[in-house]
């Protein structure tokens, strides 16, 4: 699209100010490509996000798997939790295909900047099964408001790159998924470059050890990362040809975290403790 094509342009034509802080990157983040009077610069910026091609490739996955995740129990609500959800890249795919599946749930659309709700609460037509919090990633999910074991799925489309400690948001992902609960994240392959002279220049730097050297991990990287949260190996990559990652830009890493733990039902727990407790 146009408009992606000149705020890469931009990023590039700047690229050594930006680098030696004479020239703030967000400037273009603001900037007015679409050449629409009528759109505020926050609108601006998801048009820009929303031509990405390689994100929606990506999402199509992400839904068919979504899909099959959820047909295994089509009865019971299911609850979404989305990290960075941003301009809605993820948003729009996932909820049009929930809709129409009938399938019960509960969206919570979630961002460190809250002026991407009023957006988001319009696409999905003010739906009662979406629900908007604001939550940084970054700091603990449960003094936010997202309890331990309360999420099926958590849903993270291009945002990992924004956490400053890879290994402390996969712990906090990891606590409040429920037991067998769900984990997509859908990352660019390592050093894209129309990302790496674009966002990634406003992103902070990171804090863990794993980005030392490389602001981006490559497939085997991410596999090894994600499976050390609980030490099992079931995680499916897509598209497994990464010859076609390379082309769409990314891939799509899916697991079943605390696979080897039982979900406990709060009535079973009360049951027990008035057998136990006189």
């Amino acid at each position: 699209k146009p408009e992606y094509l000149l705020y890469l342009k931009d990023n590039g034509t700047h690229f050594g100010e930006i680098l030696k802080g004479t020239v703030n990157p967000e400037e273009f983040v603001y900037k007015n490509y679409t050449g629409s009077k009528d759109k505020n610069a926050l609108e601006n910026w998801t048009d820009i996000m929303q031509a990405q091609n390689t994100n929606k490739s990506i999402n199509k996955y992400l839904v068919a798997f979504l899909k099959k995740t959820m047909m295994k129990d089509s009865k019971k609500t299911w609850r979404i939790l989305e990290l960075g959800a941003g301009t809605g890249v993820i948003t729009k795919q996932v909820f049009d295909y929930l809709k129409k599946s009938g399938i019960p749930f509960i969206y919570n659309f979630t961002d460190k900047f809250t002026q991407f709700f009023t957006t988001a609460s319009e696409y999905t037509h003010k739906d009662p099964a979406m629900i908007f919090t604001q939550l940084d990633f970054n700091e603990d999910f449960e003094n936010q408001g997202i309890a331990e074991n309360s999420v099926d799925i958590v849903l993270c489309g291009g945002v990992m790159a924004n956490s400053i400690d890879l290994n402390y948001t996969l712990e906090q992902i990891k606590r409040v998924l429920v037991p067998g609960g769900y984990l997509y994240i859908g990352e660019a392959v390592d050093n894209m470059a129309s990302v790496s002279v674009s966002q990634a220049l406003m992103m902070d730097k990171p804090t863990d050890m794993i980005r030392e050297k490389n602001m981006f991990l490559s497939k085997d990287e991410w596999i090894h990362l994600i499976c050390s949260k609980d030490g099992l190996n079931n995680i499916a990559t897509f598209p497994q040809d990464d010859a076609k990652a390379q082309m769409l830009g990314g891939h799509l890493y899916i697991k079943q975290m605390k696979y080897d733990k039982d979900e406990v039902a709060v009535s079973s727990v009360k049951l027990i403790l008035n057998d136990l407790c006189p």
